[in-house]
């Protein structure tokens, strides 16, 4: 329940397969969960493993040090004792987001669209962001422009891309609609929203959890309806453990991954880029007992 925002500068770029560096201190038996890139002036949006939003501003979130503790969260929101953050939306401007949605997708395939301009009156207190299954939890969320396409990509490596206006909108707080359609003991893990005018540089990084990861052509992933079973996205094995993360990203980008113990930052375009049943290569050297929690482009 920690919450630490050091510059970005502090990420020197580093080669791909290096060791990283340390990310945040950690107390004992705590480890980092998730992380975004936010300015100062942004709202920052919280969303949490209880289906609940929160908000605050960048400015009063801890600039530490990057090896720093940093500030408990509860102190800035009113979060339960068992609530854990599972993503983060910072928007520059709530009086700009017109024609913008939240996008939500859920651990057992849910996604959910809602008008952005819907969370300008959240509060510290926080509210219900979706109607989601007891069982059922959120695992990402991102802010679209509602004329694109969504990939949905599962722990065991399924994927399923669709038109992002098969999501009906609907308000605030709302069940959804089936995105994926999981085999079972599969769960979803992240999603990519694809832009309409997307550039044929950008392809999907592919991270899993022991540190593989690829880039892969947007092309090799097959627009099909929601609801679907999709297809195999990358290729696991014991080595490179389950996928944990996805994300659209150009060659010139910089990729921040973050483990439980560590921090390492590199250029998207060192990444080799793979087909779709390729496991890829590695990305940072692991402890045996650190895993990725999460990656973002910067």
């Amino acid at each position: 329940g920690y919450v630490n925002a050091p510059r970005a500068h502090e990420f020197r770029s580093q080669g791909r397969g290096g060791k990283g560096v340390i990310g945040q201190r950690t107390k004992e038996d705590d480890y980092i969960s998730c992380c975004a890139l936010a300015n100062a002036r942004d709202e920052i949006l919280l969303f949490t493993n209880k289906r609940r939003v929160y908000r605050t501003q960048g400015y009063k979130l801890p600039s530490g040090r990057r090896d720093s503790i940093g500030k408990n969260l509860r102190t800035l929101i009113a979060m339960e004792q068992d609530e854990r953050v599972r993503a983060i939306l910072p928007v520059a401007d709530f009086s700009d987001v017109e024609g913008r949605f939240c996008l939500m997708a859920t651990e057992n395939g849910i996604v959910n669209r809602n008008r952005l301009r819907d969370y300008a009156n959240v509060h510290t207190n926080g509210i219900i962001a979706i109607n989601a299954d007891e069982d059922d939890h959120l695992v990402d969320v991102a802010a679209t422009t509602g004329d694109g396409e969504v990939i949905l990509a599962t722990h065991q490596g399924k994927t399923i891309r669709f038109r992002e206006d098969e999501v009906r909108l609907t308000k605030r707080p709302s069940r959804g609609v089936i995105g994926i359609r999981l085999e079972e003991g599969d769960r979803v893990i992240g999603m990519a929203p694809v832009e309409r005018d997307i550039t044929m540089d950008k392809k999907l990084l592919m991270v899993t959890e022991r540190g593989y990861g690829k880039r892969v052509s947007l092309v090799d992933f097959p627009l099909q309806g929601r609801g679907g079973k999709g297809v195999l996205g990358i290729k696991l094995d014991r080595d490179s453990g389950p996928l944990v993360s996805i994300g659209i990203v150009s060659d010139q980008d910089e990729i921040i991954i973050t483990t439980e113990k560590k921090v390492i930052r590199i250029v998207a375009g060192e990444i080799s880029a793979y087909r779709r049943y390729a496991r890829g290569v590695r990305l940072i050297q692991l402890d045996e007992d650190d895993r990725i929690v999460s990656v973002i482009r910067t």
